[in-house]
This record gives structure tokens, C-alpha cells and sequence, in this order.
């Protein structure tokens, strides 16, 4: 966590690309739950012999929605990849005028493989977090919530026995997690 609080300075200098890109991931997640509400609505109306008229209307209008989350789910990875892409410049700007600093002895007791790993893996493995984990994760959230609400709405008693399970899943995954990070510190 503390490791954590080091990259504040970083995010900050991006603070409002970042922002723009955690909206699109909203927007974007809006309009793909539309798509199956508009898809419910439909097959329901066909079972009301809805005109094909209105058919061709619910097509369309699954094909704007389609098109406008994937043009949010673009502006997102050209927001936020992109920050990430920067974050990683800075970071390695700063490690280079850090190593620059150092004196002769640093470099007498350490091997170039360790200064190469420092150089390479752990500022690619920030870029990997500030990126896609940031991206993923504001979805994942966004997604849940706003699905759950719509889920809610549909059917609240349905929406309990599905949401049930969730605990024993939480704790399976962070069980895991917790082993394959093991693993990682291992390997790394």
C-alpha cells in the first residue's frame, strides 16, 4: 500500500485525463446493459405481435447503442492506456535521473540483471496497473452496480437467489489471489 501512495504524485499530474476516461468507462457500461433491456423488450413485444415497424425500431436502436458503448469503450482505452502509457514515460524518466545520482558503489553491489528487472518488469508492471487494473476495475464496479439495479428492478426476489452465492465466490477468489501472488513474489 505505502508503494501505493508513491504513484500519487503521478496520477495527479493526469488527474483530469483520468477522470475522462473513468466517465467514459460509465457511459460505456450504460449503454451495453441498455442492449439487453432493449433485447427483453423486443422478444416481449414479439409475444404481443409487435408491428415490424417496431421491430425495425429496436434494431436500430440496439445498433446505435452497440455503436455508442463501443465508441465510449474507445475513448476509454484512448484515455486511460494512454495515461498509463505516460505514467510509465514519467517513470522511467525518473528512474534513469535516480540511477544517475547513485554512486559507483551501487552499481559494484548490484548485478545488471537486477537493475535491468527494476528498468523493465516493475515500471511495465506499474503501467499494467495504472492501465488495464485501473480500466477493468471501474468496470467491474460500474457494471455490477448498475446491473444489480436493473436486475432489481426486473425481478428483486430472482436477484437475491443469483446474488447469494457471492460471498463463498468473494472468498474463493481472494483465496486464490492470495496463492497466485505468492507464487508471483516467488517467481519475481
Amino acid at each position: 500500500m505505502k508503494s501505493l501512495y508513491r504513484l500519487l504524485p503521478y496520477f495527479r499530474k493526469y488527474r483530469s485525463t483520468m477522470l475522462w476516461g473513468i466517465f467514459h468507462i460509465f457511459v460505456s457500461t450504460v449503454f451495453s446493459v441498455i442492449a439487453p433491456v432493449l433485447i427483453r423488450r423486443a422478444i416481449d413485444g414479439m409475444q404481443e405481435n409487435l408491428s415490424a415497424t417496431a421491430l425495425a425500431e429496436y434494431a436500430g436502436l440496439l445498433i446505435l447503442v452497440s455503436i455508442l458503448s463501443g465508441y465510449f469503450l474507445y475513448l476509454t482505452r484512448q484515455t486511460i492506456i494512454v495515461v498509463s502509457r505516460r505514467i510509465e514515460f514519467d517513470l522511467r524518466n525518473d528512474f534513469l535521473e535516480h540511477l544517475q545520482r547513485l554512486s559507483q558503489r551501487y552499481f559494484m553491489t548490484r548485478t545488471t540483471g537486477d537493475i535491468m528487472a527494476y528498468s523493465t518488469n516493475d515500471i511495465s508492471a506499474v503501467r499494467m496497473f495504472v492501465g488495464p487494473a485501473v480500466m477493468y476495475t471501474a468496470n467491474t464496479v460500474f457494471s455490477f452496480i448498475i446491473i444489480v439495479g436493473v436486475m432489481i428492478a426486473i425481478h428483486p426476489m430472482l436477484t437475491l437467489y443469483a446474488l447469494l452465492p457471492l460471498p463463498l465466490l468473494s472468498w474463493a477468489v481472494n483465496k486464490l489471489g492470495k496463492l497466485i501472488h505468492k507464487r508471483f513474489e516467488e517467481i519475481q
